[in-house]
C-alpha cells in the first residue's frame, strides 16, 4: 500500500467515533482472514501423480461440459476412435 493511502486511512480513523473504529478493526480482521496471504499447502513445483490425475479429470470434465461427447457428429467420433 502506498504511504498516501495509509495516511488517509489513519486520518479518517482519527475523526471516527470509538465504536466506528472498532467496526473498522473488525472489518480489517475479516478481510485479513478472507483474503490474507496464506501459506501454500504444497510449495513444491513438482507434480505428484495425484496432481496429474486431478488435473486430467478437471480438463476432461471441462471439455465434456463444453462439448458433450454424446453431441459429437458421427464422422468426428470415428476419427477420435471412440
Amino acid at each position: 500500500m502506498f504511504d498516501k493511502e495509509q495516511d488517509e486511512i489513519v486520518q479518517a480513523l482519527k475523526i471516527l467515533p470509538p465504536e466506528k473504529v472498532l467496526e473498522v478493526r473488525d472489518y480489517v480482521a475479516f478481510l485479513k482472514e478472507r483474503y490474507g496471504k496464506r501459506p501454500a499447502e504444497n510449495e513444491s513445483e513438482v507434480w505428484t501423480e495425484e496432481d496429474i490425475q486431478d488435473f486430467s479429470k478437471a480438463c476432461w470434465s471441462d471439455a465434456e461440459e463444453a462439448v458433450p461427447w454424446t453431441e459429437l457428429p458421427e464422422e468426428r467420433s470415428r476419427t477420435l476412435d471412440l
